[in-house]
């Protein structure tokens, strides 16, 4: 925080209180006397705790705007009427993945519509995200299990570039086939990786279970969903390659008609014209 600085005045003097925004964070003395200064400036805790909220969800320009307006502020209120915005919000999306007849997993939607993904909110995870099928970089099954002797097993897929190793389908067969091997089985999951860092495990069966029907089923469900994101990766890694041929096509387009503006056989205006045509502009 040493060298953290009012997005408001400047100052590195941020002082007892500080609201932290979208944007940064807003200094003790630019909130004294402001309507969000006044929550959270309070000794209730609840009040603290909706400017908090206020903060997470505005910029500082939104405090300008406050603030000039001079008028009283209900924080309670707005928190309300926030999570009723984000419940419908949420409800929204929820039900376009579900009337476009995206394929589920656990908690996981693939919308094939819109080429996206919902991972939906648990129990324990009050929070969704979206992400595009073209953030997927890569996935991970994993199965463990155990013998008589306690010995643990598990099979992997790693990454190379960004691409899955081997054909389609032949991580689940593998998996599969190692599944027979067990007395018991502990864990099959896949962990999807994607372009910003973060990542998602799916988890298909968590035991300790028996081989047979259930793993049975759960072995297809891996099949089905290693099958999927392969298909996934696959449309991803085309659709970029074509987007790279058109984008060199379009550039020898463009340098063509520059040779015959500079011999003169066309003019600057139609070079600029076939130019837009061919960016897109």
């Amino acid at each position: 925080m040493k060298n953290t600085k009012c997005v408001i005045c400047g100052s590195n003097k941020l002082g007892f209180y500080r609201l932290h925004v979208q944007d940064g964070v807003i200094c003790h003395s630019c909130l004294k006397g402001t309507p969000i200064g006044e929550y959270g400036a309070s000794l209730a805790e609840h009040k603290r705790s909706l400017a908090a909220f206020w903060g997470s969800r505005n910029t500082s320009k939104d405090f300008q705007a406050l603030t000039n307006a001079g008028k009283p502020v209900d924080l309670s209120a707005y928190k309300k009427n926030a999570k009723n915005e984000d419940r419908n919000k949420y409800q929204t999306i929820k039900q376009e993945f579900i009337q476009d007849g995206s394929a589920k997993f656990e908690n996981v939607y693939f919308d094939d519509n819109l080429k996206r993904i919902l991972i939906d909110k648990t129990l324990f995870n009050k929070d969704y995200t979206i992400k595009n099928y073209s953030a997927i970089v890569g996935y991970h099954p994993t199965e463990t299990g155990h013998s008589d002797q306690k010995k643990k097993h598990g099979i992997t897929r790693t990454l190379a570039g960004g691409a899955l190793l081997g054909p389609v389908g032949a991580i689940a067969g593998a998996v599969s086939s190692r599944s027979k091997q067990y007395d018991v089985i502990d864990r099959i999951s896949v962990t999807i990786a994607f372009d910003d860092g973060s990542s998602h495990e799916i988890k298909i069966l968590s035991g300790p279970i028996k081989p047979g029907l259930t793993t049975n089923l759960s072995e297809k469900e891996l099949a089905s969903l290693t099958a999927k994101l392969d298909g996934i990766i696959s449309s991803e890694q085309t659709t970029r390659h074509s987007q790279t041929i058109q984008v060199a096509s379009d550039a020898d387009e463009i340098a063509k008609y520059k040779k015959l503006l500079d011999d003169g056989a066309i003019t600057q205006s139609e070079y600029d014209a076939k130019k837009k045509q061919l960016l897109g502009l």
